[in-house]
């Protein structure tokens, strides 16, 4: 999925990436596993709500984090190939192979008298 993203913002400029927790845990307790997709037995704990991919949901095993962060080096080449580039602003997290901004100073405020 991140990958689809990452193409839709390779827009010139600069791009950043919100919300990338960039870890996962499979209890193999909680799902059973055919091949590459996984089934829920219980609530999810990898998403921001436990019924995301509640009981009863397929979905592909993710690949290993290595390869994932391998494809963000690769992404991050790419946009600099082209003048741009890639930050994480996501607040925490275990995405570090970008170079991180702290989302707050993104965000443009006005006051209000």
């Amino acid at each position: 999925m991140h990958d689809n993203v990452l193409e839709l913002g390779a827009a010139p400029g600069k791009f950043y990436l919100i919300g990338v927790d960039h870890s996962y845990a499979i209890d193999p307790s909680q799902c059973y596993q055919e091949e590459r997709v996984l089934t829920s037995i219980d609530k999810d704990p990898n998403h921001f709500h436990p019924d995301y991919f509640g009981k009863g949901r397929r979905w592909t095993s993710p690949p290993p984090m290595e390869k994932l962060d391998a494809c963000y080096l690769k992404a991050q080449a790419v946009y600099a190939e082209h003048g741009r580039s890639i930050f994480n602003a996501t607040a925490g997290g275990m995405l570090n192979v970008l170079p991180r901004v702290e989302f707050g100073s993104l965000i443009q405020t006005t006051s209000r008298e």
